[in-house]
């Protein structure tokens, strides 16, 4: 961290470790919300101008007069400036209340009501509205306003954008990968709405498993009456629900798929029943006689059904009832903590756009991971039975431990003790193209886990030895650059390789086994097969989709700073992943035409360095990056810029032509280098050359 006394001077400041993320931002630690300059003219109300009045509404006396208002009673155009903070106060007041929103987006909206005279604070939101901030009341509010004062909210905080899925995964604090996760069902918990029954009735209010009055009673009348809900969803899908049994024993989870799939469960013993066309099937006790039952499947699901059966799976009788509560259906091989929903589905975890902050390595404080964008060509990541192959002697078992993310839904691979080759997957390649391979592997019987990236091998057999971590034979062409690193502190570690597809590789092979034939039962656990293009290996992309997932680019900004010009910008970062474009990966300035900014020097070469462009010019010359955290900061002053490194004051110079101009926007980006960010800090003063060499000393 930075030095106490500098860090208190800064105008803006990220720190990792403190700034949490979520609702898709990347929260400071400073600044305290600062505002813009005033947005309404006559705020004082001194003349009857500038505002435009409704019904019973008289501006007077130095106040606006309300008399009976309308629900559009006062209104001003202020532009759609974001977030504003409105501040007024009510010097009389009669009767009804007197709302104040934005016109147009949200409609009608208001997130405070005045009652009372006094004075009033409220955030507003006009993105997306029509410019008006409007003040109307629903009840007739008779009073009077005055200091009425709308300002821009520069908050300094990061708005996060990266895609439209749950793609992105990072490890947490436990040291467990974290993936977003989503309940497909809606109303999962309410069988007397969006689901339908066939011959059954569902009764609410009855004790669940978890201490609640949630669970319902479900009630059979005919033979296979059953509840449903319609869905569409394809892929590698885990259905569950909470049961228990009362006058009968029983519950079938049944879906209509492609094939039909389904699975019975004995809640009297909690024992599995038969199976039909599943890739895994669980009944787990939580007590008092509940059960979760789940059901692992592959395939295109139009509906999930729950039957009421006997102890023994029979669904033919045409009385009796059990208990459900919390049905569940999710992407993956397993069941995952529970996701309540309601109109539309709901989701946990990692989201769509969150931050990843990061503790990749066993850190005790976070780095924010920012990547480029990554394609899965791995079309089942976790499920090692749709798009891969076995050779002969090799065979999976699911859901056999638990994996890298905490979950139980790792493999097993065994072996037969004659056949060494085990698995494989193929993709179509480009000749030329680097490819990373990677899996998550942990010694089972067998210690010595061997991958190779290309049929015929481009580049050999690297033989990893997962009872120490280390790589045992490794090649000295395409696949010198294997990898492998622990990961949490349960045996379990990513193996990597990178190769190059030639000519001869119209499919690639991502293969895995064992190097000793003789070997025979369980060999090694699995799960986390990721093949993508590129130089290294990226965090791990979740697929059970069976075709191939993109996630994208970690990008994040704030703008609207208004900050000068006369500053000192620093940047604290990690690129230990590695770059492929020399893209800038952090970007200061007015806007995207005049701005200055760090990049790589070039693809694939562990240098940085600093340019601008518009009214910022300038570059310096390229700096050799440390393997590890590396320090930036540059300092400008009278439209010179001068760049510190770890500690050493670069040569050359920066100009700025426009130096009244403000500072107005910060970016982190993965798009140019992967890279993890630890400390951003903008000083709006040019800090010393020896506060700046402290600052970015190693």
């Amino acid at each position: 961290m930075a030095e106490p006394t500098l860090f208190d001077e800064a105008s803006l400041a990220l720190i990792a470790s403190g700034g949490a993320g979520k609702d898709g931002k990347v929260y400071s630690i400073k600044p305290v919300p600062e505002y813009g300059p005033e947005k309404v003219t006559n705020g004082d109300f001194a003349t009857d101008s500038n505002w435009n009045k409704g019904s019973g509404t008289t501006i007077s006396g130095g106040k606006a007069n309300f008399s009976n208002a309308s629900s559009v009673s006062l209104y001003q155009n202020i532009g759609t400036p974001g977030s504003v903070r409105a501040t007024f106060s009510v010097t009389d007041y009669t009767s009804g209340s007197l709302k104040i929103y934005a016109g147009g987006y949200p409609i009608g909206t208001s997130l405070i009501e005045a009652t009372a005279v006094g004075d009033y604070s409220v955030e507003i939101n006009t993105t997306g509205g029509n410019g008006n901030i409007i003040f109307g009341s629903s009840d007739n509010f008779t009073g009077s306003i005055d200091n009425v004062s709308i300002k821009q909210i520069i908050s300094g905080d990061f708005t996060f954008s990266r895609g439209s899925n749950l793609s992105a995964t990072r490890v947490g604090a436990d040291g467990l990968i974290e993936k977003g996760r989503e309940n497909l069902l809606v109303q999962s918990n309410n069988f007397g709405t969006t689901w339908a029954s066939s011959g059954t009735t569902e009764t609410s209010g009855q004790s669940g498993y978890d201490g609640t009055n949630n669970a319902w009673l479900l009630s059979k009348s005919v033979s296979d009456g059953y509840v449903y809900q319609n869905i569409s969803q394809s892929g590698v899908q885990c259905v569950s629900v909470y049961a228990k049994a009362n006058a009968i024993g029983g519950i079938q989870i049944y879906v209509n798929a492609g094939t039909t799939r389904h699975q019975s469960f004995n809640l009297t013993n909690g024992t599995l029943i038969g199976s039909g066309n599943n890739i895994d099937a669980k009944i787990e006790s939580v007590g008092n006689g509940w059960y979760r039952c789940s059901m692992a499947l592959s395939d295109t699901i139009t509906r999930v059904r729950f039957y009421p059966t006997t102890s023994s799976g029979d669904k033919t009788g045409t009385s009796g009832s059990i208990y459900i509560q919390d049905s569940q259906l999710e992407i993956g091989l397993a069941a995952t903590e529970v996701i309540s929903t309601g109109a539309s589905t709901g989701k946990a975890g990692l989201l769509e756009d969150e931050p990843r902050f990061d503790y990749s390595g066993g850190a005790t404080c976070p780095s924010l991971k920012l990547e480029p964008s990554r394609t899965q060509l791995v079309t089942q990541s976790e499920y090692f039975g749709a798009g891969w192959s076995l050779l002969s002697g090799g065979s999976f078992a699911f859901n056999q431990t638990t994996s890298p993310e905490g979950v139980q839904n790792a493999s097993t691979l065994s072996g037969d003790g004659v056949n060494a080759n085990a698995a494989y997957f193929s993709a179509s390649v480009t000749s030329g193209t680097a490819y990373a391979f990677s899996i998550y592997a942990k010694q089972n019987g067998q210690s010595l886990l061997r991958m190779r990236g290309f049929s015929p091998a481009a580049g050999g057999n690297v033989i990893f030895d997962l009872s120490d971590g280390t790589i045992n034979t490794q090649p000295s062409d395409d696949f010198s650059n294997a990898k492998i690193e622990a990961v949490g502190t349960d045996g379990w570690y990513r193996c990597s390789v990178i190769a190059t597809a030639d000519a001869t590789n119209s499919g690639a092979l991502f293969g895995f086994d064992y190097s000793d034939s003789s070997a025979s039962g369980g060999l090694f656990y699995v799960w986390g097969a990721q093949m993508e293009a590129g130089s290294y290996p990226s965090s791990y992309i979740p697929n059970h989709s069976g075709g191939t997932i993109t996630r994208g680019a970690d990008d994040s900004i704030v703008e609207s700073l208004g900050y000068s010009s006369t500053c000192t910008f620093y940047y604290e970062f990690n690129t230990t992943t590695g770059r492929e474009t020399s893209s800038p990966f952090a970007q200061v300035g007015k806007d995207s035409s005049n701005k200055f900014y760090i990049k790589g020097s070039s693809a694939n070469i562990p240098q940085f360095q600093v340019q601008g462009n518009g009214i910022f010019s300038g570059s310096i010359s390229s700096t050799n990056e440390i393997s590890g955290t590396n320090k930036i900061a540059v300092q400008w002053s009278s439209g010179v810029g001068v760049v510190f490194s770890n500690g050493v004051k670069q040569s050359g110079t920066l100009t700025n032509s426009n130096t009244s101009e403000n500072i107005d926007f910060i970016s982190m980006r993965g798009n140019g280098t992967s890279h993890d960010s630890k400390q951003l800090l903008f000083f709006e003063e040019a800090l010393s050359d020896t506060e700046c060499i402290k600052l970015t000393t190693i």
